[in-house]
């Protein structure tokens, strides 16, 4: 049995329009491990902001975290978190607590 964590992509959407009636259409979402504060992060919408250009976080799901590698510097936005090329941002969110946890990882070791 392989101990291996199983990681699979979950993408946001950029904020949808309002509709004429206030009502947006209903659409059916499925996570792997059934978490609300997963579903609540990634319909928050958030983006990495780069010096130029801004585009939605393509979270990594798995092991009870969401996880976003940077590939240039950026701003993880509405969270306001900065990141590195190569540094990981994991998020969770730990039974009982009252926000979500954060941690930043990086693929090289402290100076």
């Amino acid at each position: 049995m392989s101990t291996t964590p199983h990681f699979h992509s979950v993408r946001t959407r950029p904020p949808q329009p309002s509709y004429p009636n206030g009502a947006a259409p209903v659409r059916p979402v499925r996570f792997a491990h059934g978490s609300i504060w997963a579903a609540a992060l990634c319909a928050a919408g958030c983006t990495a902001r780069a010096a130029q250009k801004s585009y939605p976080i393509q979270w990594q799901a798995g092991d009870g975290r969401l996880r976003y590698t940077a590939t240039e510097f950026v701003v993880i936005e509405p969270l306001g978190v900065a990141l590195g090329p190569g540094e990981t941002l994991e998020v969770a969110w730990v039974t009982g607590a009252t926000g979500y946890s954060i941690r930043i990882r990086s693929l090289h070791p402290p100076i």
